[in-house]
């Protein structure tokens, strides 16, 4: 899958604030069928993303998930197992190092970490995985949350992010 980040309409100053785009959004396109995804899209600053996606892109490429993948386990998955593991009954110096990693995946590797002030804006996860690169929502309940995740080719997502001034 390549994904792109575009927007559908217009710059607009945002004065003190950084400028908003009408239609931005996040769309993974299927090279082989042409069949396309949103995965967000709303009017929100460019700037943020492209920096938090600039900032984090060598957690991004090289961040094992904190614990292991289990087969067919998407990254969302895996964080919240992650974040389940840290309980009461472990001593304090392992809850406050494990809480402190699970954190700094979550922050490095979440989308929306990016879109800081940016109401409505999804929370999705990128990075490498056990099968390769993907982009998967973020899971609050195992039990009762659907996973989803696509595989996307990295080099090409950021050979091709806009530049601000661009759009």
């Amino acid at each position: 899958m390549k994904l792109r980040i575009a927007a559908d309409g217009p710059r607009h100053p945002g004065g003190v604030w950084p400028d908003w785009y009408e239609g931005l959004k996040l769309v993974g396109t299927n090279p082989a069928t042409g069949e396309e995804i949103t995965f967000f899209k709303g009017n929100w600053e460019l700037a943020g993303i492209l920096e938090w996606l600039t900032e984090c892109e060598e957690q991004i490429r090289n961040d094992d998930p904190v614990i292991p993948q289990l087969p067919n386990e998407t990254l969302g998955q895996t964080l919240t197992r992650s974040y389940d593991l840290v309980t009461d009954d472990l001593p304090q110096d392992v809850i406050d190092l494990a809480i402190t990693e699970v954190g700094r995946y979550n922050i490095t590797h979440n989308i929306s970490a990016g879109a800081s002030g940016m109401a409505e804006f999804p929370r999705l996860l990128i990075g490498r995985s056990e099968e390769g690169y993907e982009i998967c929502n973020w899971i609050q309940d195992l039990e009762h949350d659907t996973a989803w995740r696509y595989f996307f080719d990295i080099d090409d997502f950021y050979r091709n992010l806009p530049v601000e001034n661009e759009q």
